[in-house]
């Protein structure tokens, strides 16, 4: 029975269309004129959809319509293929017949049905599960949204300046915090988390003069891993040069507008400016560079200068920094050059620090002192003093430090199977302590001082650390040479094919820069099987390095031990228990009954070496053991050979040889044999000669200020003078066409 219209369902109805349309083209396609007038219609009508603009070219759509359509051309192509590959894959041949399968299908067995039963029945109760579940998580959800809007309605009630947005009440109840994480929110860090409000600009103004004002009061290290990170921002650290408290007054003085209390004022201090710690006093500094720092830092206050680097004022003086002629004043360009202060700059009165070494006159006789010096006076006289230093000091001082620094690292990297690099110096002492004491034994003097000679040797293959610890106090020559005697034997066991040691050192003159260590280098190394060595040194305050370090290391696991409850009461219990605890560093020990060879290699008397302090390498020449090749700054570019860079000098030690001396005709020849009473009279002139040597020493140590930090002379146990000052300059030919350091 037909239905009526009104009665069909919506999918009658569709179906129905879908059967007429499928009729209606296959009628077309079945007949050519048909289809032919029904292609010309739907042109036709494409033409018209297009000047309607109804439909667009892909070239007029926007780029987020270009994306869908070739979305969907690639998902029709796509299925076009699909299509056309299932096709490919019918065999052309015809199917067998079909076979009536239902006659040859057994029967299902009984246990088949049961199982089929029980299967059923399983999907059935894990539906009923899955659906319940199902319910219960939308019941939690439902919960969880409205106890969430909830949440944000009190809270916007409740916290009008704070960024509560889940303070937790509710949710706590209903036990729904963990649901928080799936929207990919921390809940802790939400909890603590406040509204941030944008700063008015006057209070941003504010905070801009206070962090101005703690950058101008506060310097800045110099260490590059001295560094503080906030927040992935890193800063170095800079150290406040007065209390906070201070700082606030004077802030407030000088910014009288502004009503800052002082807790706001701690609170806008930059976290990267610190108030100072006891490491951070600086106790090494350069005499030469501070000296000249400090007349900066009033030049570039009164506006002489804009830099307060000390190598941009090397502009006024030298072609470049890395100008070692210019450095060295023997570049013509800028040697008269000159810079002439204003009118203005005459009569403006200023004041500066200098460091100096004065004179005090106590009861226990004459000392001398090194103190901060306040000098005062017009700015155009202390504008032609800082040029003056410029080019008499800091310039040929900054040229030496460059110039053995580069050298250090130079023999270092280029060191072959045949050579050893040895860098020492003398650590401070360490006191022996027990782990419990007495007070009587604590303020005492019950314990000795044990002396550490340190320092790091350097070949080709490795570097090794090394430690030699003494109950002496004794640090000169002779017990340099002492502490250095295991060490070089050491070497020459475990590489023996090494035959030059080059040592590396700082110049105090009552340790290593002395005629005294000058003598036992040229004697001592040959002995050991070293057939070339070299002294060099670093310049005054420039001498840190690795013995330093190592130093530092074994005092420190000397502490250790003895918080552990240890007791260290003498030079062997020291070198037993600390060498057990050091696998890197190499410990010695020696006594001071072992320098009585070396005290006996001294008794000769010896000449001062001319200069001695504005030398920075000594090279023995091994003519003789007394004769000694000098040079104001090391170079090595005629190794093996002796240098001839910086115009050397050959110096002999001794009175009694003949002294040779490099000359433009060559080296003065040996003298025939003479009698007794020729060498007595002979020797007689060398000891008139040294005596007025040390006469005219001293004369001038009175006439003169030195720079250098060690004592103005160093007096032997023979009566011999070395001269340490810093003005003698003209003590041998060779320093009469250039300025040494």
């Amino acid at each position: 029975e037909v239905m009526a219209r009104h009665q069909l369902s919506v999918e009658e109805r569709r179906r129905k269309n879908r059967e007429y349309q499928k009729k209606r083209r296959e009628k077309i396609h079945s007949e050519a004129e048909l289809k032919e007038e029904y292609l010309r219609t739907e042109r036709q009508r494409w033409k018209k959809r297009v000047e309607e603009g109804k439909i667009k070219n892909i070239n007029d759509l926007n780029e987020r319509d270009k994306r869908s359509q070739r979305k969907a051309w690639k998902h029709k192509q796509q299925v076009s293929r699909e299509r056309k590959r299932k096709g490919s894959d019918h065999p052309e041949t015809p199917p067998d017949s079909p076979v009536d399968q239902a006659m040859h299908e057994p029967a299902r067995s009984r246990q088949a049905i049961a199982g089929e039963r029980e299967r059923s029945k399983t999907r059935q109760r894990h539906s009923r599960e899955m659906k319940a579940l199902r319910n219960k998580l939308e019941e939690k959800t439902l919960l969880f949204h409205n106890t969430l809007i909830q949440e944000l309605k009190q809270n916007k009630s409740a916290h009008k300046n704070k960024n509560l947005t889940l303070s937790g009440k509710l949710l706590k109840k209903y036990r729904l915090i963990h649901q928080v994480r799936q929207f990919g929110v921390d809940y802790n860090a939400l909890r603590q988390r406040r509204l941030t409000d944008k700063k008015p600009a006057y209070i941003q103004t504010i905070t801009q003069k206070v962090q101005d004002f703690y950058h101008n009061s506060a310097r800045m290290t110099t260490d590059k891993q001295d560094t503080i990170t906030r927040k992935k921002i890193k800063h170095q650290r800079m150290i406040l040069t007065d209390t906070i408290l201070n700082l606030h007054k004077e802030f407030t003085k000088k910014e009288p507008r502004v009503k800052l209390s002082y807790s706001s004022f701690c609170a806008l201090r930059p976290f990267y400016v610190t108030a100072p710690r006891q490491s951070d006093r600086k106790t090494c500094q350069c005499q030469y560079h501070e000296n000249a720092k400090l007349m900066l830092k009033v030049l570039r206050e009164n506006g002489v200068v804009k830099s307060s680097k000390l190598e941009d004022s090397f502009k006024l003086v030298c072609c470049s920094q890395t100008n070692e002629a210019c450095l060295l004043r023997s570049c013509t360009r800028f040697l008269h050059k000159h810079t002439f202060p204003t009118p203005q700059q005459d009569q403006t009165n200023v004041e500066w620090q200098q460091w100096e070494r004065v004179k005090d006159q106590t009861a226990d006789g004459l000392h001398i002192n090194t103190r901060l010096v306040m000098h005062s006076g017009m700015l155009g006289e202390l504008i032609q003093r800082y040029e003056d230093k410029l080019k008499t000091e800091t310039t040929t001082h900054v040229c030496s430090v460059q110039n053995q620094a580069r050298e250090y690292r130079s023999m270092i990297e280029k060191c072959n199977d045949r050579t050893v690099i040895v860098h020492v110096d003398f650590s401070e002492a360490w006191k022996c302590k027990y782990s419990s004491e007495v007070q009587s034994c604590h303020f005492g003097q019950n314990l000795p001082l044990l002396n550490l000679h340190t320092g790091m040797y350097y070949t080709k293959e490795q570097k090794t650390g090394f430690c030699t610890v003494s109950e002496s106090k004794r640090q000169d020559a002779s017990a340099i040479w002492t502490h250095m005697e295991p060490v070089l034997t050491d070497i020459r066991f475990n590489f023996p094919e090494v035959d030059t040691v080059h040592f590396w050192s700082d110049g105090p003159s009552k340790q290593y820069k002395n005629k005294k260590n000058f003598s036992l280098l040229c004697s001592v190394p040959p002995t050991l099987g070293f057939k070339r060595t070299t002294w060099n040194f670093f310049p005054t305050s420039h001498g840190k390095g690795a013995p330093d370090g190592i130093g530092g290391t074994v005092k420190r696991s000397a502490d250790s031990l003895i918080l552990r409850g240890n007791d260290i009461v003498n030079g062997n219990i020291f070198h037993e228990m600390v060498g057990r605890s050091l696998c890197s560093i190499k410990l010695y020990i020696i006594t001071e009954a072992d320098m009585q060879p070396y005290d006996t290699l001294l008794s000769q008397p010896l000449k001062p070496v001319p200069a001695t302090r504005k030398l920075h390498q000594i090279t023995p020449t091994h003519r003789n053991d007394s004769e000694i090749h000098c040079i104001s700054l090391s170079c090595f570019c005629s190794e093996p050979q002796m240098c001839e860079c910086f115009s050397p000098t050959i110096f002999q030690l001794t009175a009694n040889t003949p002294r040779v001396q490099v000359e433009d005709d060559g080296p003065i020849p040996m003298q025939k044999r003479k009698g007794p009473l020729a060498m007595l009279m002979e020797e007689m002139e060398e000891m008139e000669w040294e005596e007025s040597e040390q006469e005219e020493m001293e004369r001038e140590e009175s006439e003169q200020e030195p720079m250098e930090q060690e004592p103005l002379t160093k007096s032997g146990p023979d009566g011999t003078v070395t001269d340490l000052s810093a003005d003698v300059v003209h003590c041998g030919d060779w320093c009469q066409d250039l300025c040494y350091l």
